[in-house]
Order: C-alpha cells, then structure tokens, then sequence
C-alpha cells in the first residue's frame, strides 16, 4: 500500500523497516508509526502540542460522539476494504471506526508527529504515517474512502488515491458551529463561510448536517476553546471570559459531505 516519498516505488516492510528498491529506508518508531515527510516538506506545521492535548482531553470524553456514530452510519453499508484518515490528529475518530468497521483496514497520517504518535499508542491496529496531505505515501487508487476531519483537503492527491468509484468524505464545521463559545468571547461575532468542495474528479452523492447541543463544565469549555484555532487568535482578556466560565451551552453545528470519484 505505500509508497516511497521520495521516488514513489513500493515501500516493502520488514523487521520494524521500511524500504524501496531504491534502497531509501524509514525505521518504524517504538509507538508503531512511519515518519514518511522527507525535508522538503518539513516547512509545514502541524497543530500546536496544547491544541493536540486540549482536542484529545475533550474527543475523549465524548461529546462529539453523535457526529462519529453519523460518520460510522454512512460508511459502514459502503463495505469498505481501505480506509484512509486524512489528518487523523491523536486518532479519536479514526480508533471508534476502525473498533466499529472490522471488515477494513485503516490507514492514519498527520503532519504533526506528536499527534501520529497519540494515535499509534492507541491503536495498534492502525497503519499510522506522518506525512503531508500534499503528497501522500500511499500507492494511487488503494484506498476505497478518505476521510477528512476539518482537515486540510488536496484534490489532487486524493483524486490520486482514491480507487476508481471510491469516496471521500469531509466533515467540516457549519457557519454557526460553537456560536455561543463565539459570543462568549468576542463583542463581534465573524461567522465563517463553508468550505469549497467542487471539483471535476468528484461528484457529490450526499451532504447532511448535524447539530446537537451539549452542557459542558470546566475543564471542557476550555478545552474545546484551546483546541480551536481561536486560541491563537484571540485577545489574554478575551480568553479570560472562557477560562472563567463555570457551564455553557454550546452547539456543535457540523456539514457532512459525502462525494465519489468519477
């Protein structure tokens, strides 16, 4: 299934190694992941350690489970062999399906190596790979679906990678996702605009919200703010009103986007 990222020939593994006949080689680390981003590539930035910790703390006590199970709904009658997650982060989405869809096999990357690291230690059931969404080290047309989790998106690659008639699925987040965590923290709320997910290799079969609400407490209301890039973007003061927050509610407004390779 992989293949080399730096001369795109078949990665053999063997004895914890990985290597093509060009005799390029990638050691398995001692959690169970491939570093596969070569130099470079290695300009692009992963999430910041504190938002990977903040995303783990909160997806783990599963207040998005309602969005997982809607994602676990319309990939399991799809019978996949190959499923590749596409910016898996520290794996919370990727280790619910691959525990519920036993039938396939998952492959996991990300640019940031603390959060593939996360993952692999999760799940060693799990083929896990840092790497670039912009060149993928997985052979073209292997992988029946990608998903996307408010991740970066390459159509070129994924057009690459996807075997003919497969699918790709993007969750991203709705204009009103975590409006009242906005309102809490700013005087003047910029709503956001969808993301732009035509393209010609693809066709779209289905598109669905999902919104529900949830209750939260500290240390979950910060937690969801830290691991959202507002964190970065936001005033000492303003992060203060979240910090300080005892329970909000909060609604998690999400678009699911099923599309096919054509």
């Amino acid at each position: 299934m992989f293949q080399c990222p730096h001369c795109q020939n078949s990665l053999i593994i063997k004895n914890n190694q990985a290597t093509c006949s060009n005799n390029h080689m990638f050691d398995q680390a001692k959690s169970g992941y491939y570093n596969f981003l070569i130099k470079s590539q290695k300009s692009f930035k992963g999430d910041h350690p504190s938002m990977i910790l903040a995303r783990r703390d909160f997806l783990n006590q599963n207040h998005y489970k309602p969005l997982i199970e809607e994602i676990q709904a319309l990939l399991s009658p799809l019978k996949p062999k190959n499923l590749l997650d596409a910016g898996c982060g520290e794996g919370y989405y990727t280790n619910f399906l691959q525990n519920h869809m036993t039938f396939c096999t998952f492959f996991a990357f990300d640019i940031s190596k603390d959060a593939v690291d996360k993952c692999a230690r999760k799940n060693h059931e799990i083929h896990t790979f840092v790497s670039s969404v912009n060149s993928i080290p997985i052979q073209s047309g292997s992988m029946d679906i990608i998903l996307s989790m408010f991740a970066p998106i390459d159509f070129d690659e994924f057009s690459r990678v996807i075997s003919n008639q497969g699918y790709l699925l993007v969750a991203s987040a709705h204009p009103n996702h975590l409006l009242e965590l906005k309102e809490l923290t700013y005087e003047k709320v910029k709503i956001h605009t969808p993301i732009h997910l035509k393209d010609p290799r693809f066709n779209i079969i289905e598109t669905k919200d999902i919104s529900f609400t949830m209750l939260l407490q500290q240390p979950d209301i910060t937690n969801l703010f830290l691991m959202t890039p507002y964190s970065f973007r936001t005033r000492q003061e303003d992060k203060q009103k979240v910090f300080d927050k005892a329970s909000l509610n909060i609604t998690a407004h999400f678009t699911l986007t099923l599309l096919k390779r054509v």
